[in-house]
């Protein structure tokens, strides 16, 4: 997967969709995180630092060094801002994103271990041609229920947390 397949998958698959003001949880993988306004980092040029600085007409002494530049660009950094996201708000949804790390706080991940073991289970002969009706079928087998499940599960965690 990539941002330019994710973005394809989500103009055309699941934005059309999607009921009208839906609520769409991304984690943080990279193809959920190409952003628009990128900062400069520590190893920008400092040409690149400099600019970045004028554009937003923010005070500098020219002879300051890359260190100090960055830390004056990390002050008066903007909160980020991803281009998944904007594209999801200009339909009239919502993102939530979830902390990094924390993929125990992501039911999807507990639906793919279910996916994954209801293939298992049913995958006797090891044939490669199985497992595909295999996978089909796991998919179609999730249920609300099972959603239901490993949302309260996620929420009991957070809870926790």
């Amino acid at each position: 997967m990539n941002n330019k397949n994710f973005t394809k998958w989500l103009k055309e698959k699941l934005l059309p969709n999607l009921p009208p003001n839906s609520i769409i949880v991304l984690d943080n993988a990279p193809y959920h995180c190409k952003q628009i306004d990128r900062l400069p980092n520590s190893n920008s040029l400092k040409e690149t630092m400099k600019n970045w600085l004028r554009e937003r007409n923010i005070d500098f002494e020219e002879n300051f060094t890359n260190p100090e530049l960055y830390c004056l660009i990390k002050r008066n950094a903007p909160p980020k801002k991803y281009e998944i996201d904007e594209l999801i708000k200009s339909q009239g949804h919502e993102v939530l994103r979830l902390p990094p790390y924390q993929c125990d706080l992501n039911p999807i991940e507990y639906i793919w271990n279910l996916m994954k073991q209801r293939v298992a289970d049913k995958n006797v002969s090891q044939s490669e041609k199985e497992i595909e009706k295999l996978t089909r079928d796991a998919i179609k087998s999730i249920s609300a229920d099972d959603w239901k499940t490993e949302i309260n599960h996620v929420d009991r965690l957070r809870q926790q947390y």
